[in-house]
């Protein structure tokens, strides 16, 4: 009897995932058509790099989906609350790793290739704004997956997928912000989970979700 209701939300789901890979999966083949496959590399360097803030982040995370999903059957709120204060604590101590990361970017792009790839340092400054706010964002997204609430993720991931190109186009164009303002995209596609994620947990935490 909850066949319809559990393939609804496995779409949604999905759905959210294709929207994901557009956003995030589509930066190299603008670069190579703007820059050229050259300027792919230094990209993909700094992105490595700094992933490691949400891949450490990602690690603590993966048990809370279910766990979140227990407490909200068995209106366990309190534990919620603590849980995410918590884990808003580990974000804040990644993100002050992640500025040591950032000031010796340089130094470690010189031990790791030498001098065979420059990477800006501007590229490394909004690449480590894009992943501080991604990790931020997988915090409250996680407890929304957790309880299905998914239908407003749905609709700001595919208006985000939507303006990521266009806006990526006008950085580059108009503003003449090079590689990183693909980046800069990036982080403003990512918006509807740093800003209206937080939002939504706090409604349907408080019981003032509609």
């Amino acid at each position: 009897k909850y066949g319809n209701s559990l393939l609804s939300l496995g779409i949604k789901f999905f759905l959210i995932q294709i929207s994901g890979l557009i956003l995030y999966q589509s930066s190299n083949i603008i670069i190579t058509q703007f820059f050229g496959p050259k300027e792919v590399i230094p990209y993909n360097i700094a992105y490595k790099y700094f992933s490691l803030i949400t891949m450490v982040l990602s690690i603590i995370l993966i048990p809370f989906w279910t766990a979140f999903t227990d407490a909200w059957a068995k209106g366990d709120i309190i534990w919620i609350k603590q849980t995410v204060n918590k884990l808003l604590k580990y974000w804040l101590a990644l993100s002050s790793m992640g500025v040591f990361f950032l000031i010796g970017s340089n130094k470690f792009y010189s031990i790791w290739l030498g001098n065979k790839v420059t990477v800006p340092f501007s590229l490394s400054v909004v690449t480590f704004i894009y992943f501080v706010t991604l990790a931020f964002t997988q915090i409250f997204v996680m407890f929304i997956n957790g309880v299905g609430k998914i239908q407003l993720q749905l609709i700001l991931s595919f208006i985000s997928a939507i303006l990521f190109i266009p806006l990526a186009y006008i950085f580059i164009n108009y503003c003449h912000f090079g590689i990183e303002g693909i980046v800069a995209a990036s982080i403003i596609g990512n918006i509807e989970g740093f800003v209206f994620a937080p939002i939504q947990y706090y409604k349907i935490i408080n019981n003032r979700a509609h």
